[in-house]
Parts: structure tokens; C-alpha cells; sequence
């Protein structure tokens, strides 16, 4: 067996390093040469070619065969039509979770109407139930209502294109107070307190509980609803609730009005607002007033109270009356007889 001396070893490994060494050193030039090459190339169609025998570079544009030259191009934007949402042109009809009971009922008379308008659906109640299918919901859906069949309208109204409102309560929600007692609206003892209906209301006067109502717009507008009104927003009638502010209970309101206002800025969806009275500050809201149950004698009073200038987008009233001195102005009736 041919034994190599150790130091002839040495000298071999040495030699290898250096012709690694050489390999590494040769290999990284070639890249280099090949990069700077690159530069000198033109491609084109016809292949690729050195700078010198490539034909100079054309900066004038030219006339293809597909693409025809424009001298002088003029940038065309179509405006997109304006979408007619005013409720007194569209009309429209309210549907009540009482009438959902009988979605059948409700699907066949909303296809019995021809053109797209207005339609308000109840899609929350006090107690926390939701009317549609929704990750807010916790399993609080209502017995006796299939929540499916109100998904498959409300996918239905949407295609044909119908303007969408969702009615919401505001504060009152019972449910969602159980499990966050820290929003709750408490009583001078402490405890949460209940409204004569025995539901729980969130505080109005925290941020949190304006943002609660932000999520759920937002939810809905996800869902191809327009607009959400609330009802009930507002400190709930009575003073054995524990208020602690010095502040008017109306200023706290109206503030809490422009805060979810500005919560919605950047929003395709519009925050409306449905009161029983007069004294609501309109002006804080971008949105539209509604009026329910409204004696016909009683419209000019609203109108005045809500609209003009610096008023409610618009004053809708609703109400089952047939009265036409109501079509005069922005109108909702119900879609079923109740």
C-alpha cells in the first residue's frame, strides 16, 4: 500500500486550496463579464443583439397593427349614475319580526312587488335575538323564525336591487349587557337596571357602547343593507338609573350621535334614527329621521321639527295609515297587516 510522507501531505492540501481558491476567483469574474455583457445587449423580436449592431432606440411611438396611434388622447371618465335613495321617490314598505313569522307570507308578497324600493326588515331585538345569521349573534336567534329563510330575502332583495334598512334598537340589549355588565346602565344601588319591559340597557353615555352600534352597522352593510337605523337612542325614560354626569342627558345624546357619525366615516352605509318625538338633535345625525305611528294631523309638526336646514337628510314616516295626505311626504307602510 503506496504511503504518502505527512509533510507531501500538507503540500497536497495546501495546492487544493489554492485551486479552490483559483475556481472561486475564476467563476465569480465569468459572472462580471456576464453582467457587463448584458448591458451591451438589445432584445427585440428578431433575438438579441450587441448595442453596436442594434438599430438606434425609437422614441417616437409608432403604429401597430393592433394598437392604432392616438395623436391626441383624451382620458374619458364615466360618472356613475346617481342611485335615487331618496325614500319619498323609492316608497317602500316596513317588515316587522312579527310578520317574519310567516316568511312565506312575507317572500311571496316581496315578489309581488315589481320595482326595486325601499325596504326596512327588524333584524335585532331588545332581548339580544338576531333576525340573520351573524358571528354577533352567540346563538341568540328566536324561536318560531326561520333566520334562514330571512338570509335567503335578504340576498334576494339585494340582487334586484332593492335599498336595504335594517332596524336596530340601540341601547336595549339584554343580552349583550349579561355578558358585559361593565356597559351596563345601573341602578343608584349598583346593579344593572331593567326598563318595565325587564330588559337591560347598555350606558349611552360610554364608548364603548356607541362602537357596540358601529360593529353592527358595519355588519350589516356587509350583509347589502344601505342604511341602519337605530331605535331607542336615547337614556331611557325615568331617573332611578344612576347618572352621574354633569353634562345634560341630551348633550351626552347628540354627542354620541356625531361620535358614531365619525365611527362610520369611510362607510358605504348610512346611520339613520328612529324616535317617537320631537326632541331628538336631528343636526348630530347624517343620516334620516324616522317617524312611527304618527297621527296624520301631527306630519307638519314633524316636518318642521326634522327638516330644512341643518335638519334630517329626510323625515320618513311610518305607518300603517292609508291616508294619502301621508304620500306627500317620505313614506313606509307595512308589507303585511299586522
Amino acid at each position: 500500500m503506496l504511503r504518502i510522507p505527512y509533510r507531501n501531505k500538507l503540500k497536497l492540501k495546501k495546492l487544493g486550496q489554492l485551486l479552490l481558491l483559483a475556481l472561486g476567483l475564476l467563476f465569480l469574474m465569468s459572472v462580471l463579464v456576464l453582467v457587463y455583457a448584458d448591458r451591451m445587449i438589445r432584445y427585440d423580436r428578431d433575438g438579441a443583439h450587441l448595442a453596436g449592431q442594434a438599430e438606434e432606440l425609437v422614441t417616437e411611438p409608432t403604429q401597430g397593427k393592433d394598437r392604432p396611434l392616438i395623436s391626441d388622447p383624451v382620458v374619458v371618465i364615466q360618472e356613475k349614475e346617481a342611485e335615487m335613495t331618496d325614500i319619498k321617490d323609492l316608497g317602500g314598505v316596513y317588515i316587522t319580526t312579527k310578520m317574519m313569522k310567516d316568511m312565506d307570507a312575507v317572500t311571496e308578497q316581496i315578489r309581488q312587488i315589481q320595482e326595486p324600493c325601499a325596504v326596512m326588515l327588524e333584524m335585532k331585538s331588545i332581548s339580544g335575538n338576531f333576525y340573520y345569521t351573524t358571528d354577533f349573534a352567540f346563538d341568540n336567534y328566536p324561536q318560531g323564525i326561520e333566520v334562514d329563510k330571512i338570509d335567503a330575502l335578504i340576498r334576494e332583495l339585494r340582487d334586484r336591487g332593492f335599498y336595504l334598512i335594517a332596524s336596530v334598537p340601540a341601547f336595549p340589549d339584554y343580552a349583550y349587557v349579561v355578558e358585559n355588565p361593565g356597559l351596563a346602565l345601573s341602578k343608584k344601588g349598583g346593579y344593572g337596571w331593567m326598563d318595565s319591559r325587564g330588559c337591560y340597557w347598555l350606558d349611552p353615555s360610554l364608548d364603548a357602547s356607541v362602537s357596540r352600534l358601529m360593529q353592527l352597522a358595519r355588519d350589516l352593510g356587509d350583509r347589502g343593507f344601505r342604511e341602519v337605523c337605530f331605535t331607542e337612542f336615547q337614556f331611557p325614560n325615568g331617573d332611578n338609573y344612576r347618572y352621574e354626569s354633569e353634562l345634560p342627558k341630551e348633550q351626552i345624546i347628540r354627542e354620541q350621535a356625531e361620535k358614531l357619525g365619525g365611527m362610520m366615516t369611510g362607510s358605504d352605509i348610512l346611520v339613520s334614527i328612529v324616535t317617537e318625538g320631537i326632541g331628538f338633535p336631528s343636526a348630530a345625525t347624517r343620516g334620516r329621521i324616522y317617524v312611527p305611528d304618527v297621527e296624520v294631523s301631527q306630519i307638519d309638526r314633524y316636518t318642521e321639527a326634522y327638516g330644512g336646514e341643518g335638519g334630517a337628510m329626510e323625515v320618513v314616516f311610518l305607518t300603517a295609515s292609508k291616508d294619502e295626505r301621508f304620500d306627500a311626504h317620505a313614506v313606509l307602510r307595512p308589507l303585511l297587516s299586522e
